[in-house]
């Protein structure tokens, strides 16, 4: 399992950039990350390893490659969920998704599982969404998780897509509803939000620490 970060990838400020068209437009990506990123999955797969890749998008406000997909936020939030709300948000994140999963689709560079953000029900610190409720949250979130599922399946039809969730399943942090939701009721929206535009097998990516994390 790696992390990779999609302001690291998209960038147009890259010292040698590689360039895509999708829908009439042109992205950049860093061409040294993406020869690192090959050179660690081709690795894997040599060894027989399964790669899984999650999928992050740091708090950057430098970033001009992933600006139309991220939320803003407090100071201390670690990771934007990605915002599909507008026609430009949605579009990038298509071009990103469709390209990796069309380069990490062969069997020689084989990534088999993705995993979309990181602790999903933790809308305050690790997927921030904008301090919205579960309902309006849900919606972006599914929204952004069909984009990544239609790429990966149009590629691979064996690659899993998963959905994160912490161990809090049935704990609300702070009690707000707005800054931190149970596992339980993430879960619970999410499969309505997926199954009102078609229904789809998704896959839980896990992080069941102990009670009492120290």
């Amino acid at each position: 399992v790696v992390n990779w970060t999609l302001n690291s990838l998209l960038n147009s400020k890259a010292i040698h950039k590689t360039a895509f068209t999708y829908k009439n437009k042109t992205y950049y990506l860093d061409a040294d990350i993406i020869r690192q990123n090959d050179e660690l999955v081709q690795a894997y797969n040599a060894a027989g390893v399964r790669v899984t890749v999650i999928l992050l998008l740091p708090k950057d406000a430098g970033s001009a490659g992933t600006k139309a997909m991220q939320f803003g936020g407090y100071s201390y939030t670690l990771f934007s969920s990605v915002k599909t709300s507008s026609k430009e948000g949605c579009q990038t994140f298509e071009a990103i998704m469709t390209y990796l999963a069309k380069r990490y689709g062969t069997q020689q560079n084989l990534v088999c599982g993705w995993i979309l953000g990181n602790e999903v029900n933790s809308n305050c610190i690790w997927n921030y969404g904008g301090n919205k409720s579960l309902d309006a949250y849900m919606a972006n979130y599914a929204r952004s998780y069909r984009i990544c599922y239609n790429a990966v399946k149009s590629v691979n039809k064996n690659a899993k897509v998963y959905i994160s969730l912490d161990n809090r399943w049935n704990l609300d942090a702070d009690g707000s509803g707005k800054r931190y939701f149970t596992s339980k009721a993430v879960a619970d929206k999410f499969c309505e939000k997926i199954k009102a535009y078609g229904k789809i097998n998704f896959q839980i990516a896990w992080h069941a620490y102990p009670q009492g994390m120290s």
